[in-house]
């Protein structure tokens, strides 16, 4: 009888020889990306405050920082190089948001709800987004060292050359996530839904991962051996 360890290489095996035909039958739905109207009102400076609502608007260079503020919304929002760094917010609402160099390092959002978010090239070294429910969310070219999303629902989510090196996924539903050429060294997936997700591309050295987790997940040949390897398996070719 195969031990649980043995079970879980298998696993990995026979998802990674039958990866075609997942993708084929169960591929995800194309992301949706932000519907924001061309016509939107600039602004340098913004006032969140609880339960605020802000509409249509780009927002540039404006410095947030430290702000505390729950269950405000943005819709309809390009939001370029503002500081939200060290912000603690509550229930925060994102719809239809563009972000693009952007700085949210060390900012704690819990419980958001975002749905068509894009962000790209931004900063969010130990950003906090635990129990949120994230939805048509694309992030590009981003820092995100040591970031945090336990417990969150992801559905329709793109990482693509991001630095994740530390960030903690526990028991987050990532069922079908794209990680794409992004360091995943040291990540914690413990517990975390990963049915479907792609990781090619991606490193993972010491990643933190359950083999029941891992039930069709698409990986690399070279991927699978280095899980095997976390599992104290010898992997021999002849």
């Amino acid at each position: 009888m195969a031990s649980p360890a043995e079970e879980g290489i298998l696993i990995l095996i026979f998802s990674y020889k039958a990866k075609i035909l997942i993708m084929r039958k169960t591929s995800p739905r194309a992301i949706e990306l932000p519907q924001i109207p061309d016509e939107i009102k600039p602004l340098e400076e913004l006032r969140l405050t609880n339960d605020s609502l802000h509409n249509a608007i780009h927002l540039t260079g404006a410095d947030l920082r430290g702000v505390r503020a729950a269950r405000w919304k943005l819709s309809e929002v390009r939001l370029s190089r503002v500081v939200f760094a060290e912000s603690d917010c509550v229930a925060v609402s994102l719809q239809d948001v563009d972000i693009q160099q952007c700085d949210l390092a060390s900012a704690c959002w819990r419980a958001a709800t975002w749905d068509r978010v894009r962000i790209a090239e931004s900063r969010m070294v130990g950003f906090r987004c635990n129990e949120a429910r994230l939805v048509d969310l694309t992030i590009t070219g981003t820092l995100a060292k040591l970031a945090q999303f336990r417990f969150s629902e992801f559905r329709s989510v793109r990482f693509e050359d991001c630095d994740l090196e530390g960030a903690d996924f526990y028991s987050a539903d990532l069922r079908k996530a794209v990680f794409k050429n992004c360091n995943l060294n040291g990540v914690e997936f413990s517990a975390a839904k990963l049915q479907g997700a792609d990781i090619r591309g991606s490193e993972i050295e010491g990643v933190s991962m359950q083999a029941e987790s891992m039930q069709g997940m698409i990986v690399e040949p070279l991927q699978a051996v280095q899980l095997a390897s976390a599992w104290g398996l010898v992997v021999k070719y002849d």
